[in-house]
């Protein structure tokens, strides 16, 4: 019994710094327009870390990345709890078996608000001016903005969900 419990705890960790090195690359590599591909791999590293574990070592790795990322990439803080609510939400989409198309539906919006509040709060706290940006890009409308959100959030939203069931009944055979 006692092997079996210093077995499933060295796994957690194992995957924990993995999901880390996957994190800290994959936010060394994508920034400025190719970010939108932390907005898929960083919750999938996260949503492999955390299947099949119980709450307490998903919020304890999760705690550690958010704290990781603040030290070493401050500016992506409130984009890495949005990932965390992600991978989250994947892992519960899952394991509720909730069906496909309110699925999409459900990754699509949460996704979509979870960026444009992200750059919202982003530029807030950090002073950056990302939405300026955007605005600019897009001539001042705002209809584009919210469209470009929706395509991105449905981009990455059934992106994730298609990969993540196939890491799901991956993950479920290891055991």
């Amino acid at each position: 019994m006692k092997k079996e419990k210093i077995t499933v705890k060295l796994n957690m960790i194992t995957r924990g710094a993995m999901a880390m090195a996957l994190i800290f690359v994959s936010f060394s590599l994508f920034k400025g327009v190719t970010n939108i591909l932390n907005a898929f791999l960083v919750p999938m590293a996260l949503y492999l870390c955390c299947v099949n574990q119980e709450q307490k070592q998903i919020f304890t790795l999760y705690s550690a990345v958010i704290i990781f990322c603040f030290l070493f990439f401050n500016i992506q803080f409130f984009f890495i709890i949005f990932y965390c609510f992600m991978a989250f939400l994947l892992i519960n989409l899952h394991e509720k078996k909730v069906n496909t198309v309110l699925s999409v539906l459900i990754l699509t919006i949460t996704v979509s608000l979870s960026f444009g509040i992200a750059i919202m709060l982003t530029d807030h706290f950090f002073l950056t001016n990302m939405y300026g940006i955007i605005m600019k890009v897009l001539k001042g409308n705002v209809f584009k903005y919210a469209m470009m959100l929706i395509f991105e959030g449905a981009l990455v939203g059934v992106s994730q969900l298609f990969v993540s069931k196939m890491f799901y009944k991956r993950v479920l055979t290891i055991k």
